[in-house]
């Protein structure tokens, strides 16, 4: 009887170690990319920049998304930001899209890219444009707050103006 309960609290020491190893995995969500790239014209010299940021929470554990804050810029000049609340959860061992848009001042936006005009750059050359995205996204985690960074280098095609 003393070798099965000696065998028995061994097995129950290693179960508990297996399971608070397996919940205090370490795995962060992370920024994976960004799809449905859009700009819709609003006006003359205004657009609205639609996109969905994609996040990957690759832990067996809930996380909740707080915030977003991400910097738009082209040729070193920022020419819009982003600063979003959204108090969503990010499932276990999935993606999750973030909606997120943005007025563009376009006159702030043909200023980065000197003399010549973006929409004339954009129009009849290579009709997109070199977007540098610069930010975070903000989670919760096991209780603690983290922020996921976000550098990417996108182009954004301007035949998609709506």
């Amino acid at each position: 009887m003393n070798k099965s309960l000696i065998i028995g609290l061994l097995l129950f020491v290693i179960g508990i170690s297996l399971w608070f190893w397996w919940t205090s995995a370490s795995y962060q969500p992370e920024f994976r990319r960004f799809e449905n790239i859009s700009i819709t014209m609003e006006e003359s010299d205004k657009a609205i920049l639609n996109l969905d940021v994609v996040l990957f929470n690759p832990s067996n554990m809930d996380a909740q998304l707080l915030n977003t804050e991400l910097n738009l810029s082209s040729n070193d000049v920022r020419f819009a930001k982003i600063s979003q609340t959204n108090l969503s959860q990010l499932k276990p061992s999935s993606e999750f899209h973030i909606p997120l848009n943005c007025v563009v001042n376009l006159s702030d936006l043909s200023a980065s890219q000197g003399f010549s005009s973006i929409i004339e750059k954009a129009l009849n050359e290579k009709r997109s444009l070199k977007v540098k995205f610069n930010g975070y996204c903000q989670v919760k985690f096991k209780s603690q707050s983290y922020r996921i960074p976000i550098a990417h280098e996108e182009n954004i095609q301007f035949e998609n103006i709506k």
